[in-house]
C-alpha cells in the first residue's frame, strides 16, 4: 500500500511538472500575449534591447494557447513602436521569419528588427495579426525605456491576459 501511495505521489508530481514544462520551454519570455482568445499565445524576447535612442531586436514565437507548442501562423504579423503620453511613434519594424543556417524556418518564430526607441520613456509595441481575409486582431505591450540602454526595464502589461 505504501508502495502504490508514493508511486501515486510521483506520477501526480511528474504530471505538474511536464505541465509546467509545457508552458515554459527553455528561457523565461521577457513579455507575453493572448490572441484569439487565448488560443494562440505569443512569447517575446529581446535579442538586443530595448534601446534608447538605436535598434532593437524581438524575437517572437507563436504557440498553441493549450499546450504551448510550436504554432505557425497564417496571419501576417506587423509590430508598430507608439509612445502613448508623447503621441508618436517612430521608424517602422521589419518582421521576418526566423530562419537557421539551412535556411529553413521553425514553425511561428519571428524576428523583428528595426525597433527604434527614439527617446527614453513608456512605449507601447502594439502587434497586429492580419488574417488573409483581412480581419486584425491587436495586443500591447508596454515597455519602459531608460536612457542608459544598460538600465532599461520591461514590462509585461499588455492588453490580453495574463498567463
Amino acid at each position: 500500500m505504501k508502495s502504490l501511495i508514493v508511486s501515486s505521489f510521483f506520477s501526480v508530481l511528474m504530471l505538474f511538472a511536464n505541465s509546467a514544462l509545457a508552458h515554459d520551454e527553455g528561457a523565461t519570455p521577457s513579455g507575453h500575449l493572448k490572441f484569439a482568445k487565448g488560443k494562440l499565445h505569443a512569447h517575446l524576447y529581446w535579442e538586443s534591447g530595448p534601446n534608447d535612442g538605436k535598434p532593437s531586436v524581438l524575437r517572437v514565437e507563436f504557440k498553441d494557447g493549450l499546450n504551448h507548442q510550436p504554432q505557425p501562423i497564417e496571419s501576417k504579423l506587423s509590430v508598430k513602436p507608439w509612445m502613448p503620453d508623447m503621441g508618436h511613434g517612430s521608424a517602422q519594424t521589419t518582421v521576418a521569419p526566423v530562419t537557421d543556417d539551412k535556411k529553413s524556418s521553425p514553425p511561428g518564430v519571428y524576428r523583428v528588427s528595426n525597433i527604434v526607441f527614439v527617446m527614453p520613456g513608456t512605449w507601447e509595441l502594439q502587434f497586429t495579426l492580419t488574417e488573409p481575409n483581412g480581419k486584425k486582431e491587436t495586443e500591447k505591450w508596454s515597455v519602459e525605456v531608460k536612457p542608459d540602454a544598460g538600465q532599461s526595464n520591461v514590462s509585461t502589461d499588455h492588453t490580453g491576459d495574463e498567463h
